[in-house]
Formats: C-alpha cells, structure tokens, sequence
C-alpha cells in the first residue's frame, strides 16, 4: 500500500505528519472544524479513498469528536459535524 507524501503539502498539520502519526485522522478532523461538512467534500478536498474516510469519521464519531447527521438539502447526503 503507498503512503501519500504530506511533507510538500502547503497545511502545517499535513507537513508534521510526514514526521510521525496517523495521517487522516487529524486532517479529517481539520477539515470539519475549518467548515467541511460533507462526505463526499471531505473526500475530494483530502483524496482520501471512500472506504478510509467512513473509517476515520466512524472511529471519531464513536470517540465523541465528531457527529454524523442527514443534511436536509436538495442533494442527498450526510453531514459532519
């Protein structure tokens, strides 16, 4: 499996995980707190793949960091918050 290389990456947060840690986690949670609220949003601005951010978002869900909840909008979809 290749990693993605986050040392060139413009965000801080980013270029400190090439040094050590989990990468999505954080940059998922980033991505909630700076106002990114859909999964598929979510998705397209870290190039993360499907499957490893349902992952991330259910493990932070389950820790009490973030919250799922259906977004009452003409496109279907779930929000994060």
């Amino acid at each position: 499996m290749q990693r993605t290389d986050f040392s060139e990456m413009t965000c801080s947060i980013a270029r400190s995980l090439a040094v050590a840690g989990e990468p999505w986690s954080p940059l998922v949670l980033r991505d909630v707190w700076v106002g990114i609220k859909r999964f598929d949003d979510i998705q397209r601005d870290l190039g993360i793949s499907r499957k490893v951010l349902a992952e991330r978002l259910s493990t932070s869900s389950r820790l009490g960091c973030s919250s799922a909840a259906p977004t009452p909008s003409v496109r279907s979809g779930t929000s994060t918050s």
